[in-house]
C-alpha cells in the first residue's frame, strides 16, 4: 500500500509540475517572460528547460513571438 501512495503522490507532483509548464509557456510564448525566468519560474536551470521543452516538442525560443492576447494583458499586473 505504501508503494500505491509514493506512486500516487509522484504522480500528483507530476501533473502540478506540467500544469505549471503550461502556464509559464504560454506567457513564454506570448513574449511576456524570457527562456530565463521561465526556467527560474519552475526551479530548472536553462539547460535542463530546454531539454524538457524539446522532449514535449515545444519551441525553444519566441523569436516572432505572438502578440499577446487582451484577455492575457489584463490579466498580468502592470500590462497596459
Amino acid at each position: 500500500m505504501d508503494e500505491e501512495v509514493a506512486q500516487f503522490l509522484a504522480d500528483l507532483i507530476d501533473l502540478g509540475f506540467e500544469y505549471r509548464l503550461q502556464q509559464l509557456y504560454q506567457r513564454f510564448e506570448d513574449g511576456q517572460i524570457s527562456l530565463g525566468h521561465l526556467a527560474n519560474e519552475l526551479g530548472l536551470g536553462v539547460r535542463d528547460l530546454y531539454a524538457a521543452l524539446e522532449s514535449r516538442g515545444l519551441a525553444t525560443s519566441n523569436i516572432g513571438a505572438r502578440r499577446p492576447r487582451a484577455d492575457a494583458a489584463k490579466a498580468t499586473p502592470g500590462a497596459a
